[in-house]
């Protein structure tokens, strides 16, 4: 650890970095990935990077970097609140180094003025713990339903008159 650690934004080129860091994510998250898992991230992440077939407003990404080693990475959009970061992952091999404080400090210098929110699993006990000790407060929870098996039902739609 020598010089400081810095944010720039992702490129194309760092596809290969934020999908090995981002299934990583997953697996520190308890996701049971299956075989089909990595095509499946690599292709989200390849359409945040070049903004094609994106669903929800645009994900910007960035690198957080120190004497040009990759530590960490952190996905987010801007909405009508302000930042909503999606993700924020610090590399296994750089965890308790401050670089997550330092990762949020960046992002909030990135945006001077911008309320930061983000999501946290509601299991992520470590995370939660993380984020209130820098000042977040919890705000809402989402719930959630899975989706039943089938097919689509046949909704009448009333004609209009």
């Amino acid at each position: 650890m020598t010089g400081p650690v810095t944010l720039r934004p992702a490129t194309p080129g760092d596809l290969d970095l934020l999908t090995t860091l981002n299934l990583h994510l997953r697996e520190d998250q308890g996701y049971a990935g299956g075989a089909d898992e990595e095509p499946w991230v690599r292709e989200r992440l390849r359409g945040w990077l070049t903004g094609v077939g994106v669903v929800g407003g645009p994900v910007s990404l960035a690198v957080f970097e120190r004497d040009g080693e990759p530590l960490a990475f952190a996905s987010w959009r801007l909405d009508d609140t302000g930042v909503y970061g999606r993700q924020l992952f610090v590399s296994r091999a750089h965890r308790r180094e401050g670089l997550g404080r330092r990762a949020i400090d960046l992002l909030r210098q990135a945006f001077p003025g911008q309320a930061l929110s983000l999501d946290v699993l509601l299991t992520n006990e470590p995370a939660r713990a993380f984020y209130r000790a820098l000042g977040f407060t919890e705000s809402s929870v989402i719930m959630s339903l899975p989706a039943l098996g089938g097919e689509p039902a046949q909704v009448p739609v009333a004609a209009s008159h």
